[in-house]
């Protein structure tokens, strides 16, 4: 069950847990079920309160921001408190191992907020995609995104050192629980900004507030969100992408239902989800479901 109320300026999440599902597809529930009822506008960040991991579940608190069209932020003038990290995620490579355009809007925003806030270390993630075989280098080892992201920030005069990475990742959900498990835990984090493009928003928001939201009370991390313009791909692309971010994010919200704590996310991760469990790695020599337009966007 989930309660959903208002009070000064704040909105109330109580999920409690419940017996957990089947899961198909990436190893998202299935997308036939019925969604659960949508969020009046959309969350700028949470902090995670109470007992994340006890037997009645875990509450969440969520700030509504006016920022930017349905309350996610637009501006990096925006972003504001301590930021201890800035998390770019990665979206695809180009043909010859590139940085897309609308990846290259995403570091761009991340070296501006790293000017304003130089202790935040910028992590670039990712490791590829389910969806197309690995670009290589000429000597034959894997071109990971996180890599190329990363030489891209070099190139625009961040320092090696206020860099991070994670190459584990192979999908959204992916993103928010290495982050976080690599990274944002072991470091201390409790102030993160994550950076995406529109079209992902809803997907970046859904899988990070979930993920970020396992945790317990001693480690709650409040998490901003900062969206940068579509670029660099068809109006026909931009459609078919954006309609397969909102299936994932109504398939994610609903697996946040079932799942409330790390180590059900593990499992969840490394037992059902077709980018990480041995029981179904023969499926990455096998097409995934993505349609020639959006293929072109990953």
């Amino acid at each position: 069950q989930r309660l959903v109320a208002s009070r000064a300026g704040c909105r109330r999440l109580l999920v409690l847990q419940r017996q957990r599902p089947s899961h198909r597809s990436l190893g998202l529930l299935d997308r036939s079920a019925q969604p659960r009822a949508a969020l009046p506008g959309k969350v700028e960040g949470f902090r995670l309160s109470g007992d994340a991991t006890s037997e009645r579940g875990r509450r969440c608190f969520a700030k509504a921001s006016s920022d930017g069209e349905e309350g996610t932020l637009t501006e990096v003038a925006a972003v504001a408190g301590k930021v201890d990290a800035i998390v770019v995620l990665a979206g695809g490579l180009t043909p010859s191992g590139g940085v897309p355009e609308w990846v290259e809007g995403r570091l761009d925003a991340a070296v501006d907020l790293s000017r304003r806030f130089p202790r935040a270390p910028i992590l670039c993630t990712g490791g590829g995609t389910p969806h197309k075989p690995p670009i290589l280098f000429e000597t034959g080892h894997v071109n990971h995104e996180s890599t190329v992201c990363a030489d891209y920030l070099i190139s625009k005069g961040v320092a090696r050192a206020g860099i991070l990475k994670e190459t584990s990742s192979y999908d959204t959900l992916g993103n928010a629980y290495f982050s976080l498990v690599i990274h944002a835990l072991p470091l201390k984090w409790r102030n993160v900004v994550c950076v995406t493009s529109a079209f992902h928003m809803p997907r970046a928001r859904a899988a990070f507030e979930w993920i970020y939201g396992c945790g317990d009370a001693a480690n709650a991390i409040a998490l901003q969100f900062l969206s940068v313009p579509d670029v660099g791909m068809s109006a026909e692309a931009l459609e078919a992408r954006r309609e397969r971010e909102e299936a994932s994010a109504s398939a994610l919200r609903r697996n946040a239902e079932e799942i409330t704590t790390l180590s059900g996310v593990n499992t969840f991760l490394h037992q059902t989800h077709r980018c990480y469990a041995v029981a179904r790695q023969d499926e990455w020599k096998q097409p995934t479901e993505a349609d020639d337009l959006a293929l072109k966007t990953y």
